[in-house]
């Protein structure tokens, strides 16, 4: 399998000893301005000296920074990475669940004669398979697959702790190793949780104000399709990415 097609979960990994295309310039300038130094070395011996002398002492400053310091301080890095992953893993897992269970009534079928690993994995898969289904409706139909039961109080106090949570990770203290991809992702995860709170609040007025009832629930109900297709999608972009794992049991 090639690098582009693996999971971004997988291609994060041990990644400390690789060369970025940055290094690999600064290297190939560094090896030019010796070649360039000893073409030289004929015409002023002394100056091309001094050139060599410099672009080795260069070089051993950059190597030292580079794979002395930085790189170990990545590697080291790779010891919590893997607990790291499993935390942002999890907590994709748990909003997948509660997403199509509080705003689509998701109810899976329980076959007989699976029990534990297997059973859970078959919702898992049925799961999988209607966030997939749902995330090829454009946003007018997804809203008649909206539950009436989503605009809760209970449910947004659900997305707003989910949105919270995702903010958490996106500030642990070693966030800064996590992927610029990944954290884009999250950012738009948290966004699209509270941005779909905020409907819920928006249909929940209807109640405040009875003459304005319907407007409230049509302009909740529509703005939490749009933002169900943006949250569903980062959801589905993010399982595809290896970040959604069930609790360890």
């Amino acid at each position: 399998m090639s690098d582009r097609k693996r999971p971004l979960r997988q291609r994060t990994r041990n990644q400390w000893w690789r060369i970025s295309g940055a290094r690999l310039i600064i290297y190939m300038a560094l090896l030019l301005g010796i070649v360039v130094a000893l073409l030289i070395e004929p015409y002023h011996d002394e100056l091309s000296l001094n050139l060599v002398s410099e672009i080795l002492g260069g070089a051993f400053l950059i190597f030292v920074i580079d794979v002395l310091l930085v790189r170990s301080k990545t590697k080291q890095w790779g010891v919590v990475q893997e607990q790291c992953d499993y935390l942002i893993a999890r907590n994709v897992s748990r909003i997948r669940e509660g997403l199509v269970y509080r705003a689509f009534g998701f109810r899976p079928h329980i076959k007989t004669g699976l029990e534990g690993a297997e059973l859970t994995e078959d919702v898992r898969k049925q799961r999988d398979e209607l966030l997939d289904t749902l995330q090829k409706l454009p946003a007018e139909e997804l809203a008649k697959r909206i539950v009436p039961s989503l605009f809760t109080e209970l449910n947004f106090n659900y997305f707003e702790e989910k949105a919270n949570e995702t903010w958490n990770l996106l500030n642990m203290k070693h966030a800064e190793y996590l992927a610029p991809e990944l954290v884009a992702m999250l950012m738009d995860l948290n966004t699209s949780l509270k941005d779909l709170g905020a409907h819920i609040r928006m249909y929940g007025r209807s109640e405040q104000f009875q003459e304005e009832r319907m407007y409230y629930q049509r302009t909740g109900t529509e703005g939490a399709a749009h933002t169900l297709c943006d949250l569903i999608e980062v959801l589905v972009d993010l399982k595809e990415e290896g970040y959604s794992e069930p609790a360890r049991t």
